[in-house]
């Protein structure tokens, strides 16, 4: 009997609610123990470690931190005092747990992952979630990584000119739990818990407040929808995660009401659990362009929530136009056009919904998923 691989998760951000770390999460839970054993080294505050921690897997806290561009020598020296820091952390945690294998859950902890000296050194697999413009250190990040997994095609695509070994390169999508988002008809009390009426028709939009999200391109689709849509109304989940984003809420709010749809849009926050909101909602619009996956795109469309995102990216890959969710041009016109025909086209919305979840369970599964990340790693290793 042949045992378990170990497996260092290194992850950069201490908060939960990202989607990387949903992610993560979810494919850890669907991971079979017998075959890998994982353990996480992840920053020591916030809620990451402890939903580690609440599904027994091994944590161990290490001062990763978020890295940002920047020309400033104070955040250029505390970002070298980081590395300093972390190296002989993540040294340690191989050494004393006889690591495999890392893997590194995003571009930054990839950077962070890529430093320490063990000896032997585990190979080390860079989990690539966003678009990596080539250059000196995209090459130099490609060297370190024995494998580089993209969510999407098209962020394997970004990757190719960092490669010299394109058998390096692989695309494993991200995973959705399906047993987990699985329809249950919570839409009609998180409805009534945000003042929208049950005969209201709601759009919505699910993404942290960042510029690249489209936010106020969702408002302007929302002004157009609700001249040809009285009965619409607008609901926008998320926040800035970080603290840092140009966007917010206030802006946001200033947008609506300089739109006039003010009073029919409700700005809720962030939701740990997504599902109610989504079963809430009577489309999805996701409006970022350039979306590496869309990892809410996948979640509602488990749910049997019609989505129309913009046809590019991440999102095209997951929806087949016209059969299990609509794709539109990056246009607050075309946007509203496509939420007008779900709307007013009888029989749509179930036809796109059911065709949705099918397309989900069968190809985005984080069972699959999970197998595929069980094979990568023991092709690594060649057992």
């Amino acid at each position: 009997m042949q045992t378990a691989i170990n497996i260092l998760y290194v992850n950069h951000v201490s908060a939960a609610g990202g989607g990387a770390e949903t992610s993560m999460l979810e494919l850890l839970d669907a991971l079979d123990r017998d075959s890998v054993a994982p353990r996480v080294a992840a920053p020591p505050e916030g809620t990451l470690i402890d939903e580690l921690r609440q599904r027994g897997i091994g944590t161990h806290p290490v001062p990763l931190r978020r890295l940002t561009k920047s020309l400033s020598p104070v955040k250029v020296l505390s970002a070298l005092n980081s590395f300093r820091r972390v190296t002989p952390a993540l040294s340690e945690i191989i050494r004393n747990h006889a690591i495999d294998i890392l893997h590194a859950n995003s571009t930054i902890a990839h950077l962070y992952a890529s430093i320490p000296a063990s000896t032997p050194r585990p190979p080390l697999v860079w989990h690539c979630r966003d678009m990596v413009h080539p250059g000196p250190l995209g090459r130099w990040m490609a060297r370190r990584a024995t494998r580089i997994v993209a969510i999407s095609n098209t962020v394997r695509d970004s990757l190719k000119e960092c490669m010299a070994d394109a058998e390096t390169l692989v695309t494993i999508p991200n995973g959705i739990d399906v047993q987990r988002f699985t329809p249950a008809a919570r839409g009609a009390n998180y409805r009534c818990a945000h003042g929208l009426d049950e005969n209201a028709f709601v759009v919505g939009m699910v993404a942290h407040f960042a510029a690249w999200k489209n936010h106020c391109l969702f408002l302007q689709a929302a002004s157009h929808i609700k001249r040809e849509l009285p009965q619409a109304r607008f609901l926008v989940i998320g926040k800035d995660l970080f603290g840092d984003s140009r966007v917010s809420k206030d802006t946001l709010v200033r947008e609506a009401n300089r739109l006039g749809i003010d009073r029919d849009t409700r700005f809720a926050g962030f939701e740990p659990d997504i599902r109610p909101a989504m079963e809430a909602m009577n489309v999805l619009v996701h409006p970022a362009a350039r979306e590496p996956f869309g990892r809410v795109v996948a979640e509602a469309m488990a749910l049997k929530t019609p989505v129309v995102a913009v046809d590019d990216a991440g999102p095209a890959e997951i929806i087949q136009h016209e059969d299990n969710g609509l794709l539109s041009a990056p246009t607050a016109e075309t946007l509203a056009h496509h939420v007008l025909k779900v709307a007013q086209t009888a029989g749509l919305a179930q036809q796109l919904g059911e065709s949705a979840r099918q397309r989900i369970v069968d190809t985005f599964n984080v069972s699959r998923v999970a197998r595929q990340f069980a094979d990568l790693y023991r092709g690594i290793l060649r057992r």
